[in-house]
């Protein structure tokens, strides 16, 4: 499932981002060779994601089937709500207590953030001339940053970007000129204009059942 072989190196889901995000995660940059055995144990390095997090023995034990545990790795281990089969979260909330009732032979990690596009009401309900300037993020290069702080122009722009303090001044700012400079409501959608192109704006939050 972890892809580390020379002919292998994707997933075997479809290619879902989600999954192959958590692959990514565990076993770090692609190689073109297998992975040692000598350098596995930098797997555990990967914050949130244990080493090994499927229970020696389980299969002969009888607690799960291969399907079984692809299913909650994908459900409980990386909390892939993308994958197939669980478009639905009550399904991937099921899986999970599946995994519970058994025992727990595969490792529920930590909740882990996920993001949805900001609502019209979390957009300032809309209103022409109004803006949000914190707790929103936009998705820059596959990794979300929260709006209107140093770390969004970042990595947006990169460090040494001449305009910084004065984009952040606008962002703090209420005037009307200013109102780009956070997440706004354009009529159809919540974005941040401060940075060219416009982003959309996604709330975050947490929603794992077993924590």
């Amino acid at each position: 499932m972890l892809a580390t072989g020379k002919k292998q190196e994707k997933c075997l889901v479809g290619e879902q981002p989600c999954a192959q995000k958590c692959v990514d995660k565990v076993v770090g940059q692609k190689n073109e060779t297998s992975v040692a055995p000598a350098k596995v144990s930098l797997l555990q390095k990967k914050k949130g994601f244990p080493h090994a997090p499927v229970d020696r023995g389980a299969f002969e034990e009888g607690k799960m089937t291969l399907d079984f545990c692809f299913k909650s790795c994908l459900a409980v281990t990386c909390g892939c709500s993308s994958a197939p089969g669980f478009e639905k979260i009550d399904k991937l909330f099921r899986q999970i207590k599946k995994n519970e009732n058994h025992g727990d032979p595969v490792t529920d990690t930590p909740a882990s953030w996920q993001f949805e596009a900001a609502s019209q009401q979390e957009c300032a309900n809309g209103i022409p001339g109004k803006k949000i300037n914190s707790k929103l993020y936009a998705n820059i290069g596959g990794a979300y940053s929260e709006i209107c702080t140093k770390e969004y122009y970042d990595a947006f722009y990169g460090p040494a970007w001449p305009q910084m303090k004065d984009a952040l001044k606008k962002c703090k700012s209420r005037a009307l000129e200013d109102q780009k400079f956070g997440c706004s409501w354009n009529g159809a959608d919540c974005v941040f204009a401060g940075t060219t192109p416009a982003l959309p704006c996604f709330k975050r939050f947490k929603r794992d059942p077993t924590l």
